[in-house]
């Protein structure tokens, strides 16, 4: 079977292969998302995937080779420290909303918790507070 494909359809399962593999790494910062929220806010663990699949492919395209220098684009970016795109800052932003919102409901879900759960439900809670501060902060920056 692998000997039949022709070299495009070698690139393009290398494509697959590789974005699949993106996704995996980009949503082990999603289980602090997962072990706040589920079972009692699956659609926060659905945002947060969903948006990784969009920020796995902004992260591993490639420039083409047709694909100009633009030294305009450039000098604003070394000048700013902006180097990310614009639809990515944006991902990462709603990435942040989504682990803000999930916080804020599990710290609301705790509040009747034993003393022991308080212990356990605070790191929970701070582990899912500093993803959704290195999305904020990530997007903010744009690096």
């Amino acid at each position: 079977f692998w000997l039949k494909l022709s070299p495009v359809q070698w690139s393009e399962r290398s494509i697959m292969n590789e974005f699949v593999l993106g996704v995996v790494k980009l949503n082990v910062l999603n289980v602090p998302l997962a072990l706040a929220s589920l079972p009692h806010d699956p659609w926060a663990v659905a945002a947060g995937v969903g948006l990784m699949l969009p920020l796995t492919a902004a992260s591993i395209s490639k420039p083409s080779k047709a694909a100009k220098f633009d030294s305009i684009s450039e000098d604003r970016a070394v000048k700013t420290l902006v180097i990310t795109a614009v639809p990515n800052r944006l991902i990462r932003m709603s990435l942040g909303v989504v682990h803000l919102a999930a916080a804020l409901r599990f710290a609301g879900r705790c509040e009747a918790s034993t003393p022991v759960w308080n212990f356990l439900d605070f790191f929970r809670l701070l582990s899912v507070m500093a993803i959704g501060g290195v999305w904020f902060t990530s997007s903010y920056y744009g690096q």
